[in-house]
């Protein structure tokens, strides 16, 4: 199953072909692999849920912070998603991520933070992931000058005026994972309206 930062994990249900990325028995009991972590979606368990109707083998974990979960307690409830997605409280800049995932997905994550917490970030989702998981990333990736895409270079300004982070190149994110002990990344630019990449790396079997 996948974890998700912003903060959402997932998992593999018995008989269903386990996912990394953001499980009906506890998340971390035999037969269970979790999966994706995040801060980046900020409460309402979008992506877990849109994943788990698209994809019935998939269960998921959402890890974010306790205020924020109550939201997401709340929409989890409302969409009838209680049985495929766990709640999971922490904080990914001082805590660990919940590990035996097969995918950890950041969404809109990374640009909030400085270079020293990505690096940290990506090194705790290796640890987090199972041989053969993938962590994705969606987020702006910028060309190797950091001045391309025009919009991801645009908003990493705001990011420099108004957080401890930036958008970064897929060079920095290479890097980053490739300290880690992930294979090279593979970028993927999403179609309009996004303005934004999923980056893809796998962790060795």
């Amino acid at each position: 199953p996948p974890i998700h930062p912003g903060h959402a994990q997932s998992g593999a249900r018995p008989g269903r072909r386990p996912l990394a990325g953001r499980p009906s028995a506890p998340p971390d009991s035999p037969g269970r692999a979790p999966a994706p972590a995040g801060r980046g979606q900020r409460g309402p368990a979008t992506y877990p849920i849109a994943l788990a109707r698209a994809l019935p083998e998939l269960d998921a974990r959402v890890f974010d912070l306790p205020a924020t979960l109550t939201v997401t307690a709340g929409v989890v409830q409302q969409e009838d998603m209680g049985d495929r997605i766990a709640l999971h409280s922490g904080d990914y800049r001082s805590d660990p991520l919940p590990g035996g995932c097969h995918v950890v997905f950041m969404s809109n994550v990374l640009h909030g933070e400085d270079e020293a917490t990505c690096r940290t970030l990506i090194h705790n989702s290796f640890d987090a992931l199972q041989p053969g998981g993938h962590l994705v990333i969606k987020d702006h990736v910028l060309n190797g000058e950091l001045t391309a895409p025009e919009g991801g270079a645009l908003f990493s300004l705001l990011m420099l005026l108004s957080t401890r982070g930036r958008d970064y190149g897929l060079h920095e994110m290479a890097e980053w994972m490739d300290a880690a002990g992930f294979a090279p990344p593979v970028e993927t630019v999403l179609p309009s309206p996004f303005s934004s990449s999923l980056v893809i790396a796998r962790k060795p079997d």
